[in-house]
Parts: C-alpha cells; sequence; structure tokens
C-alpha cells in the first residue's frame, strides 16, 4: 500500500523535474543568443578598426588627416552608441510623433559653374563612398559632374563617379589597387587630371571613362 501511495508523489515530482531542466534549457539558449548578438561588432566597430589599421601604416599627410576626419565622428558616434545600450529602451514613447522617420532632405541643386569643386558630396550613401573634390562642366553639349574620393568601407581603394546631368544611374570607376583616395587637381582637353594618396597620378577621359595611369 505504501508503494502505491508514494507512486502519484514521484511521477508528479519528476514532472517537476523535467519541466524545470526544460525552462533552464531555454534560458541557458535565450542567453546565448543574447550574448551573440552582444558580440557581433558594429558597422562603426568595422571602420573603426579598418581606418585605424590603415592609419598604422599610411605615410602620407593628406591621407592620414583624411582618415583622422573619419575616425573622430566614428567614435562620437559609438560612444554614443554603447551609452543607448546601457540605457533600457521605454516601452511606449512619450510623444508618438518622435517614432516619425524624419522627412528626407531636399537635393541639393549644384551651381552651373564649370571647374573642380571643394567641399561637395557625392549623391550616393556615404557609407559606400566619401568624396574629396569634384568637377563639373560640359562634355560633348552635355553637362557631367565627376566626384573623386575613396570607398568607405575600403579606404585602400579610390575611385571616381561620373554623373552626367538626367542620368539614371552613376558610372563608378575604381582607382589602382591600394593606391588609396583620389583627388582631381586639373583638367585638360577632355581629360582629367587626378592624384592618388599615394602620389601617382592618372588621366580620366571624359569621353570614354578610362582611367589611364601617367608614365613617371
Amino acid at each position: 500500500m505504501k508503494e502505491k501511495a508514494l507512486a502519484p508523489w514521484f511521477s508528479l515530482l519528476l514532472v517537476v523535474l523535467l519541466v524545470g531542466l526544460g525552462i533552464g534549457l531555454g534560458i541557458y539558449s535565450g542567453r546565448r543568443a543574447a550574448a551573440a548578438s552582444q558580440e557581433s561588432p558594429s558597422w562603426q566597430q568595422r571602420m573603426l578598426a579598418q581606418f585605424t589599421q590603415t592609419l598604422a601604416v599610411v605615410q602620407d599627410a593628406e591621407q592620414r588627416a583624411f582618415l583622422e576626419a573619419k575616425i573622430a565622428p566614428l567614435q562620437t558616434q559609438e560612444a554614443a552608441r554603447q551609452q543607448a545600450l546601457a540605457q533600457p529602451a521605454p516601452t511606449k514613447p512619450a510623444n508618438p510623433e518622435a517614432m516619425r522617420p524624419p522627412e528626407p532632405l531636399a537635393v541639393q541643386q549644384a551651381s552651373r559653374e564649370p571647374g573642380i569643386q571643394e567641399g561637395v558630396a557625392a549623391p550616393v550613401s556615404p557609407d559606400d563612398f566619401t568624396t574629396l573634390n569634384a568637377w563639373q562642366g560640359e562634355v560633348d553639349g552635355q553637362w557631367v559632374r565627376v566626384f573623386a574620393g575613396v570607398r568607405t568601407y575600403q579606404p585602400e581603394q579610390g575611385a571616381l563617379i561620373m554623373l552626367p546631368e538626367n542620368a539614371a544611374v552613376e558610372t563608378w570607376v575604381d582607382g589602382p589597387s591600394g593606391a588609396g583616395a583620389l583627388r582631381i587637381v586639373a583638367k585638360v582637353d577632355e581629360t582629367l587630371l587626378v592624384e592618388a594618396a599615394d602620389g601617382s597620378r592618372l588621366t580620366f577621359d571624359l569621353r570614354t571613362h578610362a582611367l589611364t595611369p601617367v608614365s613617371p
């Protein structure tokens, strides 16, 4: 009789142990997933690592200044991101309008004055391309803009972006591998003279879009 009375209690205890084990495994899996997500580096951290590694080997003063100018805002953004992660997110915003995405910025109309321009930006994502300067003018009767700079995620890879007026897409032309950011320094006839961060010079044919190294 005692064995029959203990049987239900033993079954109940076994069920409780199994349920507890399942909950424990679920919590452990959740913690592992959360830890994995926290260990994944942000794009700011990846960019900082790339720029810092490049800065350690670059000797050109202009290129170092360019990299340092990129590192400073990334450090600020990463510090702000870490601070935001340390604070619990509110379950509901105090102001519902705060969740509304910002209105898109109006596209700035470029002046029609031909020549080399400083302090401009190509009409592409800054995550893809960082502009050093640009040239604009007429080519065979069509207004054209050429932006010189570097692929943001590859600071050693310079590039040009050519954008004819009213064109549906832009044309990307990469510079020599490892030469660094490109800058437009002059225009002769229908050719742009371009200089890379490593000091090498190239010519860019505005008609054929050919980027050709200049022999020393």
